[in-house]
């Protein structure tokens, strides 16, 4: 617990009461291993070979290939923008045309502006509860390596990722945190994670909305969800377990989200899934009441589509 800076937050509020979550904001493969985690597998194939490895070696793979791309297309991030307007009224002389002077030329001076993007803090926050394994996971992972990529690259951009499931109660795990923590730490922990456990959605934000909101005023921040249904939980307190889903739960992830837009987070949340969207009509609709007009609807397949929105947000003038 210790070596995971892990603490108790409360993920609750005052309409549903207290929920115990569990936050871990440190994660290596001690942490991992250890049984406050609840995102590594162990599981073998009859030949020693683990079978969540090798689906997220290849997610990994395919992710610092996409992130190359992405660096490629943001280094102008780096760079700053200089501009100069000359035969301005007033500023600096412009030699150049010094000489026009008394030719019913007046405006012989020049102005230079230097134009430099904002820094960056995105926040990934990863589904990784049990319903979410397979295909959904292994893009979604590919989909993080390629912004752990970036941020690795791009001095003004910064990516935080974390998992979130739950055991006996809400997890939030920080596997990422390019502003502490080098690349070589995705390619060691990434391959192992899978998704486990149900839905605490709206606890895991209120859980680190300290965490999500901590950089305000030195960033632009960004918080982009992952998900692919309804929350749902049963979390054990003091021996008793409370139920966390339904409509109660849907509104308390909607004041979640009210509360990081007041706090000056954008928000992006994509609903991933792997059958056609119409089987998910009742999901879509509480899916929108959590996120209202910041919810995404993509299919796993196409989640690529979800990088080339980050790479129009990232070289936007807002950001």
């Amino acid at each position: 617990m210790e070596t995971a800076d892990a603490k108790i937050a409360d993920g609750g509020d005052k309409i549903i009461g207290n929920f115990p979550c569990l936050v871990l904001r440190k994660v290596n493969k001690s942490v991992m291993q250890s049984s406050v985690f609840p995102f590594a597998h162990t599981y073998n194939t009859s030949d020693g070979e683990n079978i969540f490895n090798k689906h997220n070696q290849h997610a990994l793979t395919s992710g610092m290939r996409m992130g190359q791309i992405l660096v490629n297309r943001l280094q102008v991030r780096n760079d700053p923008q200089v501009t100069h307007f000359t035969r301005q009224p007033h500023g600096k002389i412009d030699r150049r045309i010094l000489s026009q002077l008394g030719m019913d030329i007046e405006s012989v001076f020049k102005r230079t502006t230097v134009d430099t993007y904002k820094p960056v803090l995105i926040h990934l926050s990863l589904d990784a509860s049990g319903s979410m394994g397979g295909k959904k996971f292994s893009k979604c992972i590919t989909v993080a390596t390629a912004m752990a990529y970036v941020a690795s690259k791009i001095s003004n951009i910064d990516v935080v990722i974390t998992l979130r499931g739950d055991s006996t109660i809400p997890v939030v795990a920080v596997v990422y945190d390019s502003r502490v923590d080098n690349f070589q730490k995705v390619r060691s922990l990434f391959p192992s994670f899978y998704a486990h456990g149900s839905t605490p959605e709206g606890l895991c934000f209120k859980a680190t909305m300290d965490l999500i909101t901590e950089a305000q005023g030195k960033y632009d921040m960004y918080f982009i969800n992952f998900s692919d249904g309804e929350p749902g939980s049963s979390v054990r307190h003091k021996g008793e377990y409370k139920n966390y889903s339904g409509k109660l739960a849907e509104d308390h992830t909607r004041r979640q989200v009210h509360m990081m837009r007041e706090a000056g987070v954008k928000i992006l949340s994509y609903f991933i899934t792997d059958v056609p969207m119409y089987k998910h009509n009742l999901s879509r609709i509480a899916f929108k009441n959590m996120y209202g007009e910041d919810a995404s609807f993509v299919n796993v397949e196409n989640v690529t589509d979800v990088l080339r929105t980050m790479n129009k947000l990232l070289l936007s003038k807002g950001a």
